[in-house]
Parts: structure tokens; sequence; C-alpha cells
């Protein structure tokens, strides 16, 4: 299949489901009329918005991705133009060296994951380049904590700026099936300008914008084997994939963690990270 959008945009990469895009939007004639009516100074009916087909048709499929801001619950929605992904998995080792001895020896640490995730952000219509302007707005202000007043008016932190992303099955919680739990070292956004902008006064706004993020994981079930089962989630570690190795344990036999830093313990009390993958922050075993 190769479809495009009404902006030009390759849709071959898109992970579709049991069909192809059934339309690749609305014809040049009828983006003419839409064109003519706002250069006569024309306005959309209250609640109507010329959104780009593409878009509707990857949102009408569940081809999301979400992205949901822990201390405030607020969640956000983009369409799944998808234009980079990387699932990254370290192990630590501390070498140690003894005398006589040529190699070292391995001590392990840990292993840890992280994602690298870019996509687009096209909009057909002015409306809908202000409503994706708002969208990156919101998604900014994600980075930011949650705080409380303090004493003599001084205010403390209560919450880090936790986020959950979610993308089917590619990044997700392998207990909960819903987002996955960590923190990002902040997002990139970069217009495109040779698809040009939308032009309202004196405002300009992308017709297409790329953002990106890198993600590091904070798990909320228990890892590693158990002789040959692996406790890994029982929706299936860690793209929602059941195998013999697959263990059934829930939430009631997970570890806990008392050892991690405190802002994330409570953020794990916290009600935004749902009940099915709470954690109990002073439980004294956790991995995390």
């Amino acid at each position: 299949m190769s479809a495009r959008d009404p902006n030009g945009l390759l849709l071959d990469d898109i992970l579709l489901t049991d069909g192809d895009l059934k339309s690749e939007g609305l014809n040049p004639q009828q983006r003419q009329e839409i064109s003519n009516k706002h250069k006569k100074g024309n306005k959309l009916a209250s609640g109507e918005l010329f959104s780009d087909p593409a878009v509707d048709a990857l949102k009408s499929q569940g081809l999301v991705l979400e992205i949901t801001h822990v201390p405030s619950g607020l969640p956000l929605e983009f369409a799944a133009f998808i234009t980079g992904y990387d699932d990254k998995y370290a192990s630590t080792w501390s070498p140690v060296d003894a005398y006589g001895r040529m190699d070292t020896m391995p001590v392990y640490q840990n292993t840890r994951r992280s994602l690298s995730l870019g996509w687009d952000v096209p909009s057909f219509s002015v409306e809908e380049a202000k409503q994706n302007f708002s969208k990156l707005s919101m998604l900014e202000k994600f980075l930011y904590p949650e705080y409380e007043p303090g004493d003599l008016g001084a205010s403390t932190i209560k919450s880090p700026p936790l986020l959950r992303v979610k993308f089917g099955n590619l990044i997700m919680n392998a207990e909960t099936e819903k987002g996955l739990l960590g923190y990002v070292g902040g997002f990139n956004t970069a217009p495109d300008l040779e698809m040009g902008f939308h032009i309202e006064g004196t405002k300009m706004y992308p017709k297409l914008f790329s953002l990106s993020l890198d993600l590091t994981v904070l798990h909320e079930h228990n890892l590693g084997w158990n002789k040959k089962k692996f406790r890994g989630g029982k929706a299936g570690y860690p793209y929602g994939i059941i195998d013999a190795t697959n263990t059934s344990q829930g939430t009631e036999t997970q570890e806990k963690d008392q050892s991690a830093p405190p802002q994330v313990q409570e953020a794990r009390a916290s009600t935004t990270l749902g009940s099915g993958g709470m954690m109990n922050p002073g439980d004294p075993s956790s991995n995390i």
C-alpha cells in the first residue's frame, strides 16, 4: 500500500490494522474551495474543524500515541505518524581486577530500559494547526512538577513530572497494558519550514512539525528469571506476547520498593498511576 495524506505525508511506514486507508482525503478542488473561503474572511461554523483526513483515519483505527502527565492526570493524544522508534536495553557491569587474573571479574549491577520516539503532527487547516499548538503547549507543560504551598509562603515539590506513554503494544505497562511509566529529559520540536505555515493575522502555525522524546522507563512490576519463568508482568513483557516463560503472577506477589527515590515512591502511591500497577512504597523490597 502506498497512501498519502492531503499534506503529502507517506503512510507506508505506519502500522495499519485490517485494511488500507479508504480515502486519501479531500480532492484539490475541495481544498481550493476551503482556501477561498478563508481568503474571503469567512469563518468556520461553531465546532467545525477541517482536520486532516489521514489523521482521522489513524485515530479511527486506534493508532494513537497517548501521553499522560502523572501529577495532574491530564492526557494528550496524537495520531500515530511515527517517524522513529528505538527501544534500548542496557546491562551495567562493574569489572573487578584480581592479582594474577588476566580477565576481570564482572559484577552485575542492573538492566535498564529507555525509549526514543519521534512522530509528526500535521494539520490541514488553521483551526487544526491551532489545536495542535495547544497540544504542544500542554506537552511542554508536562515537564513541570506539581507544587504545594509550604510554610511562610514557600512552595515545595509535591510530585515530580513523571509521564505515562502508550503506543499500542510497543510501549505499554506489561502488567496492566496501560501507559508505561517513566521520565523524559525534554521534548524536541522542529517545524517543517518547507511545508510552510498557516497564517492568521500576525500569528503563525506550522502546517507540520516533528516531535521527539527520550523516555527512561520506571518499571512497576518485578523483572528477572525465577528458574524457567520470567517475572515480567502478566500481560507479557515487554510487547504483550504470552509465551511458555510467562508467569501469571500478578501484583500480589510483586516486589515492592522502599529503596526508590522518595519522589518515585510518592508518585507510585498516587491514584493517577491506576490501580493495576499500584505499588506499596512502604514494603522493603522492590526493583527500582
